[in-house]
C-alpha cells in the first residue's frame, strides 16, 4: 500500500511538472542551418526562448565567474531557471540557463545563449581533455531585416582576462560551427 501511495504521488508530481512546462510560451524562435565544416555535418538548429535572463543574473554570473572561476560559473549558471532550450539536429533539445538580447546601435541585435553542454559517455570513460570544456553557447547575429548568422559554440572555457578583465572564451575546436540564414518568428 505504502508503495502505491508513492509511486501514485510520484506520477502526480510527473503530470503537473509536465503540465506546468506546457504552459511556458515562447516568446521567440530562432531557426538556423548549421554547418559544421570540421566534421562535415550540416542541419538545422532551433533555439526558443521562453524568457531572457536579468542584468541580475548577468552582474550574478560575472561576479561568480571573477571569484569561484569557471567551476562556480557553472554551478550558478546550472541552478538558474531555464530561459528556453535549443535542439540540435536530431536531439529532443538541452535547457538554456542564459539568453541576453542585445540591441546595438545600428538596430541590429546580437543575442547570446548559454548552458552546460552534454558530456558523452566516451569523453567521461577515456579521460579525454574535451570534458574540461563546459560550456556551450551561440551568438547569433540579427540584421534589422532579412536573415541573421552567427556560430555555435558546443565546448568552451570560459575565464577573466587577469590583464584587461574581459571575458575571454577558449573554443575546444579550431572552426566552430556556423548558424547561417537565422531567420526570428514572434507568436
Amino acid at each position: 500500500m505504502r508503495r502505491a501511495t508513492i509511486l501514485a504521488a510520484a506520477t502526480l508530481l510527473l503530470w503537473a511538472s509536465v503540465a506546468a512546462a506546457q504552459k511556458v510560451k515562447p516568446i521567440e524562435t530562432f531557426t538556423a542551418f548549421v554547418a559544421a565544416m570540421q566534421q562535415g555535418k550540416a542541419g538545422t538548429v532551433t533555439i526558443t526562448i521562453e524568457r531572457w535572463s536579468t542584468d541580475e543574473e548577468r552582474q550574478m554570473l560575472l561576479a561568480t565567474l571573477k571569484e569561484k572561476g569557471q567551476a562556480g560559473l557553472m554551478a550558478e549558471l546550472t541552478r538558474l531557471p531555464r530561459v528556453g532550450y535549443i535542439r540540435m539536429p536530431n536531439t529532443l533539445g538541452k535547457d538554456l540557463h542564459y539568453a541576453r538580447d542585445i540591441t546595438l546601435p545600428d538596430g541590429s541585435r546580437r543575442v547570446v545563449v548559454a548552458t552546460d553542454r552534454y558530456l558523452q559517455i566516451r569523453e567521461v570513460s577515456n579521460a579525454t581533455r574535451s570534458k574540461n570544456y563546459d560550456f556551450a553557447f551561440a551568438e547569433l547575429l540579427m540584421p534589422k531585416d532579412g536573415k541573421g548568422e552567427g556560430k555555435l559554440a558546443p565546448a568552451n572555457k570560459i575565464e577573466i582576462n587577469k590583464e584587461t578583465g574581459q571575458i575571454e572564451v577558449e573554443n575546444f575546436g579550431t572552426q566552430p560551427p556556423r548558424l547561417l540564414s537565422i531567420t526570428s518568428k514572434k507568436p
